[in-house]
């Protein structure tokens, strides 16, 4: 009696589609926000502005300007600014004041 013999199979390339791992893109976290001061408030009824020290430059900021980069003032109250990069939001508040 002769053993009957198969016909190779053939197998395809790299591993079996349930032991491929697909890595996810990495992910790069937001800038920090830009070094920033609030050093004022300018209270005008129509049109707000914050006072913003950025790269030891003064600035007068109203709400919807950018300050720096992607950073723009998002909203003035009368004891800070509040300013977003569209995933970030920072509060600037003013100092306590202080005893010289």
């Amino acid at each position: 009696m002769t053993a009957a013999t198969s016909p190779p199979v053939a197998l395809a390339a790299g591993p079996p589609p349930s032991a491929r791992v697909s890595n996810p893109p990495a992910r790069i976290p937001p800038p920090a926000p830009p070094q920033m001061k609030l050093v004022g408030l300018i209270h005008d009824p129509g049109a707000p502005k914050a006072l913003i020290l950025v790269d030891k430059v003064m600035r007068q900021v109203p709400v919807g300007q950018r300050v720096k980069g992607e950073w723009r003032v998002t909203s003035i109250s009368p004891h800070g600014v509040a300013v977003s990069n569209g995933v970030r939001s920072v509060t600037l508040q003013l100092g306590l004041p202080q005893s010289i």
